[in-house]
């Protein structure tokens, strides 16, 4: 099932989600979801076989996570059945300017430009929730020029996604439309240009860019 762009509201983000993709960046495993929000201009969906590289001065790594799609507002389902809100899922990349997000980490400054910069969440196709089978066995690669590069599990990731929805519900009201990006393993580095980056799973297909 092909979204457009218009179709879609907000994008959440959770960061440090698994623990050796913390350990790899030095960061501190956190006690709570670590969220951010994205804006809707991030997003690049299966279609475009390209991603600009808006930052040229800054080099850019990838972060493949699975994604869940919001399928109802999150005051109409009872607070014990958060997933009761999913109505999809697929695999995206979260790219990030590593060196920039490190800099304004090490001042103290929020580092939104890091992460939400344009087209930094490539998108794959929705697959509606009915279409997945033990969800919690759902596992996910990320190959850059063929090479295996990430492996995920959703059974290692640390927070659960009634954890992930809980806490971000505790902030703001989820809607029809809004992304989650859950969170990336270990194995991120540097894309280059001219490079081809595809993501795959047996449950949601593959997906592959080059950014330009």
């Amino acid at each position: 099932m092909i979204f457009e762009t218009h179709s879609f509201n907000r994008i959440f983000c959770v960061g440090r989600n698994y623990i050796d993709h913390a350990k790899e960046l030095n960061n501190q495993i956190p006690q709570k979801p670590v969220i951010f929000i994205k804006p809707i201009t991030c997003l690049i969906n299966s279609q475009k076989k390209w991603i600009p590289h808006v930052v040229q001065t800054e080099p850019i790594h990838y972060e493949a996570e699975l994604v869940l799609v919001i399928g109802q507002c999150s005051n109409e389902s009872k607070i014990n059945k958060f997933e009761n809100l999913i109505s999809g899922y697929t695999l995206g990349l979260d790219l990030t300017l590593r060196n920039l997000q490190q800099r304004l980490k090490d001042n103290g400054l929020p580092w939104e430009k890091s992460k939400a910069f344009d087209y930094s969440s490539p998108i794959g196709d929705i697959v509606p929730l009915g279409n997945i089978h033990e969800i919690d066995n759902l596992e996910f690669e990320c190959f850059v020029n063929n090479k295996k590069r990430q492996h995920g599990k959703v059974k290692n990731m640390i927070f659960s996604f009634a954890d992930i929805i809980g806490e971000i519900s505790c902030y703001w009201k989820l809607m029809p439309g809004d992304l989650i990006y859950t969170g990336t393993p270990e194995g991120v580095g540097v894309l280059h240009s001219g490079d081809s980056i595809r993501i795959i799973s047996e449950q949601t297909g593959a997906f592959e860019w080059n950014l330009e």
